[in-house]
């Protein structure tokens, strides 16, 4: 029989429309039911989202806490400050795949966009040893 790996993305997709309270209590809720991975929403400069991800991540013992890095080099030490206190931690380096994305969203071409994805990378993993 194959494994099956769930991700739950409640808090990822859901950032805007939950209370502050209620993404905890989801995160321990989902925690309790054993998934294996709770992927959290990119953190932006705010203050909100570290404290949200410190208290998350010191209320979770069992699922892996994946927390989106963008491609953003820089982000990658605000990441794991505020997961600090997590059991387990993973550091998510997403990027664009079309090009319209990379130079619209991310003003940058391809062979920009592949470089900071090389940066990211190497900066994620000198940070955590989960990186994907």
């Amino acid at each position: 029989m194959k494994n099956l790996i769930l991700c739950d993305t409640t808090l990822k997709l859901n950032k805007s429309n939950l209370t502050f309270r209620k993404k905890i209590d989801i995160a321990v809720m989902l925690d309790q039911m054993n998934v294996p991975v709770i992927e959290l929403g990119e953190i932006s400069s705010a203050t909100e989202d570290r404290l949200l991800i410190k208290t998350i991540a010191s209320s979770v013992n069992n699922s892996i806490l994946a927390v989106s890095v963008g491609l953003d080099p820089s982000l990658v030490a605000p990441c794991t400050d505020s997961l600090s206190c997590a059991e387990h931690l993973r550091l998510q380096v997403c990027a664009p795949v079309s090009t319209a994305r990379m130079e619209y969203v991310y003003h940058k071409k391809p062979d920009a966009v592949l470089n900071s994805i090389k940066e990211t990378v190497a900066a994620a993993k000198a940070q955590c040893s989960d990186v994907e």
